[in-house]
């Protein structure tokens, strides 16, 4: 046992069916204080960091590694 995987499919379906406007801040103050939530988007923003380094344009390093698409 143990808790559910951070955006598992439980999760998301909760989060779906609840109606109430409290819905989507409670959501995000659960992923914010999630370590794994937080491992997660540093691994992205690190490796858009490294492509910046690299010379690839902010934009295209962020397309690149689909920041834009994560949840």
């Amino acid at each position: 046992g143990g808790a559910e995987p951070v955006g598992s499919f439980g999760q998301v379906a909760a989060f779906v069916a609840d109606e109430r406007p409290a819905a989507l801040p409670e959501l995000v103050d659960r992923l914010l204080a999630s370590p794994q939530y937080g491992e997660r988007w540093a691994r992205v923003w690190l490796d858009v960091a490294a492509r910046v380094r690299a010379g690839v344009p902010l934009h295209e390093a962020m397309v690149a590694q689909k920041c834009f698409t994560r949840l």
